[in-house]
């Protein structure tokens, strides 16, 4: 026996982009304006298994392509951030990662000059050291490769110093209390967690207490 092809029993225009399909078989379908428009939909009109696939498929495309397009429109975004936005919103990975590649493809989503930006950024504020930048690169997705390249470009060692040992006397005014052997202790401990190098902390530990 074969199974009855349904038929679109009524439509409602729920946005100007936005159409709810009512079928026979008591499912309902939303459809883009222009996925019905293309399809030649219309009340009455049978709709096979075929056709509502690509209702499914084709609008789900538009919604996911816009949605994408809304997140890097507000701000730059990277591969990762962009994928864990859209998976809050329901779609799979595998139709995430094709949207991706086809934003990429056009040139609106690219890792290395997003982390070229947001390297820049950080930096400049004069707050994190190299570490913590990296750390947070990381964070975002950006590959070890790209990380390196930036850090080739950027890092100034002199640059490292001067911001811990600015960090370094910033934190000693706090201090109300302790020998100077405590102190250097309780500096060193801070410099750690802001993530320096050692070799780095060194050097500022001596200078501070040579003055």
């Amino acid at each position: 026996m074969n199974e009855e092809i349904p038929s679109i029993e009524n439509i409602e225009i729920t946005s100007k982009e936005y159409i709810k399909i009512y079928l026979s078989d008591g499912n309902q379908k939303i459809c883009h304006i222009d996925v019905f428009n293309l399809l030649k939909l219309k009340k009455g009109g049978k709709v096979d298994k075929n056709t509502i696939e690509k209702i499914v498929y084709e609008s789900r495309k538009i919604f996911l392509n816009k949605a994408l397009y809304n997140l890097i429109s507000h701000k730059p975004r990277s591969k990762k951030e962009i994928k864990e936005k859209l998976i809050t919103k329901g779609f799979s990975e595998v139709e995430i990662d094709s949207a991706i590649r086809h934003f990429t493809e056009l040139g609106y989503i690219d890792d290395e000059k997003y982390a070229y930006d947001y390297y820049k950024s950080l930096i400049s504020r004069n707050k994190y050291s190299s570490s913590v930048v990296k750390r947070k690169l990381l964070e975002k997705g950006i590959s070890n490769k790209i990380i390196e390249k930036l850090d080739d470009k950027f890092y100034d060692p002199k640059s490292e110093y001067l911001l811990a040992l600015k960090l370094a006397k910033k934190k000693i005014k706090t201090i109300k209390s302790g020998n100077d052997k405590e102190i250097k202790q309780r500096i060193y401990r801070y410099l750690l967690q802001k993530q320096f190098k050692i070799d780095v902390i060194k050097y500022v530990l001596e200078d501070i207490f040579l003055e």
